[in-house]
């Protein structure tokens, strides 16, 4: 947990240097980044760590698109491409998008596809998330906590993952399968359909 006063680069850095250090991080090579914008944040990687690959969320890459680019179609084109796990796919999407909207075409490609696209997320890295979904839910869940003093704020996570981790011990003690039943019908599915 770390509270800071204002983001900019060197307080990126300072945390940074404090997480490569808890990590054990002696080279950025089997790491990835993924993240929202934050200010500072970009240039604090690249200069802690420069051989880490850093990745956008797409959420957060569609809402600043969306602002300009209202049309449904472009938002599903968008997804498309990000989603597009070669190249020729990924060009494919963007051609599409390019005979639809040349201007959310323009400005989607000033964006490197390396930080928002499957198709070019290195290989090394056997994580394809687009979005940072698991930040976004835990900064939603103790949000009233934050407003607190730090001790209080502390107690109140610590009070919250307890019981997070209490109440899916239990629901993983009803599963009838090694796996969730979200899981399990998306293995049964694919099952079905492999055959």
């Amino acid at each position: 947990m770390l509270w800071l006063r204002l983001k900019n680069k060197d307080s990126w850095i300072w945390f940074l240097s404090l997480l490569i250090e808890d990590l054990s991080i002696t080279n950025g090579l089997p790491w990835a980044f993924i993240s929202d914008k934050q200010k500072g944040l970009i240039p604090a990687i690249a200069h802690v760590l420069p051989t880490i690959e850093h990745r956008m969320c797409v959420r957060h890459l569609y809402i600043n698109f969306r602002a300009i680019h209202v049309s449904l179609t472009v938002k599903h084109m968008l997804w498309a491409a990000a989603r597009a796990n070669t190249i020729p796919w990924w060009e494919a999407e963007m051609e599409k998008m390019k005979e639809e909207d040349l201007e959310a075409w323009k400005w989607l490609v000033q964006r490197p596809p390396k930080n928002w696209t499957i198709s070019h997320f290195h290989t090394r890295y056997k994580c394809d998330l687009l979005l940072n979904n698991l930040c976004e839910s835990f900064n939603a869940a103790i949000i009233d906590a934050r407003d607190k003093s730090i001790l209080t704020c502390l107690e109140s996570i610590q009070m919250y993952v307890m019981l997070r981790m209490a109440n899916r011990r239990a629901t993983c003690g009803k599963w009838k399968h090694p796996v969730g039943p979200r899981i399990f019908k998306i293995i049964e599915k694919n099952k079905m359909g492999a055959s």
